[in-house]
Order: structure tokens, then C-alpha cells, then sequence
């Protein structure tokens, strides 16, 4: 089945940008008639990933993209903050309690299905998939 994508890029130097990302995802989810579970899953994974994406590899811009298919929606948020010292794929697991970061990538984790990144020509993606659930 094919399936429906959207896309918004937006200021990678920004800490504005997580707060517009995550409400262009439920603008755009509900415009899709996802149901509110999902929306707001997507919603803390995007803004996650672009917090990440901001904090970690400042850049000129932050892609997000919406794939949804009839049985998955997958968030990815591509940074544009280069390759130089990179190190991705850690998820602090032994984040205290009083720590204000550290646990981004393992909330990521557990709300989704699955979740991974990529090296692009210019930087980082990270994906994650969940559920789909559309309203009755």
C-alpha cells in the first residue's frame, strides 16, 4: 500500500525549533486522522530527536519527515550539523533522576517500535516507527 509523507524543514540553530516541529507534527497528524495516541507519541519523539538534532550537531536547518502507511507512521529528523566528531547511537541508560539530559534517545526507545540513524552526506538522521492507529 502506498503511503503518505509530508515534510518541513526548519531553523537549525534554533531552540524554538523542537517546540514547531512537535506542533507541525499534530497539526499535520490529525490532519491525516491519526488517532491522538499516536500523535502524541510522534510528538515526543520529534521533539527528542530535534532537540537532539539542535543541541548536538547545530546546523542550518532540521528536516522532519511523515511516512505513513497503513500499518506504520515513522518520524526522521535529518540534522544538517556536519560529521565532524559525530558519535550517535548512545543512550545513557544511567541517567539520574535529577539529570536535565541524557535520556532522549532511550524515551525514543521505548515509544516506539523501533528506532535507528544513518549518516547523510551533511549529517544525521534518526527514524523512529510506531504503531499505527487510525480513528474508529
Amino acid at each position: 500500500m502506498m503511503g503518505t509523507v509530508s515534510w518541513r524543514t526548519f531553523p537549525g540553530l534554533s531552540r524554538r525549533t523542537p517546540t514547531q516541529a512537535r506542533h507541525w507534527v499534530h497539526q499535520e497528524l490529525n490532519s491525516w486522522d491519526v488517532c491522538i495516541p499516536e500523535i502524541e507519541t510522534a510528538e515526543l519523539i520529534v521533539a527528542e530527536l530535534a532537540s537532539n538534532a539542535v543541541r548536538h550537531a547545530p546546523g542550518p536547518t532540521v528536516r522532519v519527515v511523515l511516512v505513513r502507511t497503513s500499518s506504520t507512521l515513522t518520524v526522521t529528523v535529518t540534522d544538517r550539523g556536519g560529521l565532524a566528531g559525530r558519535k550517535l547511537g548512545f543512550v545513557n541508560l544511567e541517567a539520574g533522576l535529577e539529570a536535565e539530559s541524557g535520556r532522549g534517545l532511550f524515551l525514543v526507545g521505548l515509544s516506539s517500535a523501533r528506532w535507528s540513524w544513518y549518516y547523510t552526506q551533511t549529517g544525521t538522521a534518526v527514524w523512529a516507527q510506531i504503531d499505527a492507529d487510525r480513528r474508529p
